[in-house]
């Protein structure tokens, strides 16, 4: 895509007093967002594909305290880099996670700066979402407000998503749906549902499949080419975690 490390290319140090890290690095809404998705990444359901979230952070400095009890939080702060102007196309975001027994819960709020060091169109966001284990079956939600832009262009919008994972013998079935809606502009909504299946051939390597539908209002275009469109996806592959 144009950048000499399309990953993570970072440096870094950590102890008991946390981590610090300097570099290219995932946004905290993205880290928020795989735990609590039940498709994960790369796979057709990925809430992401509606939620505003951008999966990298350029020249982050980002701090993660210890774990206690359960409790950490996380502060990250990406440098616009653009001259004589500190606030450009800078990101802060601040995140706050709850990790313990059947329970991970995670709230994050991120502000970004346009290229003339305002608001930026959609970037002010606020991500809440977790996940609770039954056992039989693992329920998952989020929400996610998007503001932003300047008195004439400002948007807001809302995003949420609910879903399921079932285990079931050494796989597992993913369900979710999500929606978007945009109370600035009229006929502007989209909603995803989709339906996955992966299948657990050891500890790391596993198979997948799934599916997904974009349905959009006349005015909305989320995943689509055009505005009004229906974007259909179908994935199907083997997975190694190395």
């Amino acid at each position: 895509d144009g950048t000499t490390f399309g990953r993570q290319a970072f440096v870094g140090l950590s102890g008991d007093f946390g981590a610090i890290n300097f570099g290219r690095q995932k946004s905290l809404t993205y880290v928020a967002s795989e735990s609590i998705d039940p498709f994960g990444v790369g796979l057709a359901g990925n809430m992401n594909r509606l939620f505003g979230t951008v999966t990298r952070r350029d020249n982050a400095a980002t701090y993660v305290t210890p774990n206690m009890s359960g409790f950490s939080a996380a502060a990250q702060y990406s440098f616009g880099e653009v001259p004589g102007q500190n606030a450009a196309n800078s990101i802060s975001s601040l995140a706050g996670t709850y990790n313990a027994g059947p329970v991970f819960a995670s709230i994050v709020y991120e502000k970004a700066k346009d290229a003339v060091g305002v608001k930026a169109a959609d970037g002010e966001k606020t991500l809440v979402g977790g996940t609770f284990d039954f056992g039989m079956a693992k329920a998952h939600a989020a929400y996610e407000l998007l503001k932003g832009g300047k008195a004439k262009t400002e948007t807001k919008k809302n995003v949420w998503m609910i879903g399921a994972t079932v285990p079931v013998g050494a796989g597992a079935i993913l369900a979710d749906y999500t929606r978007i809606t945009n109370s600035k502009i009229a006929d502007s909504n989209a909603n995803q549902w989709a339906l996955g299946y992966t299948y657990n051939l050891s500890k790391r390597t596993n198979l997948y499949t799934s599916y997904s539908q974009t349905k959009n209002d006349k005015l909305a275009s989320v995943n689509a080419g055009g505005k009004g469109l229906t974007d259909k996806l179908f994935n199907v592959g083997i997975r190694h975690a190395f």
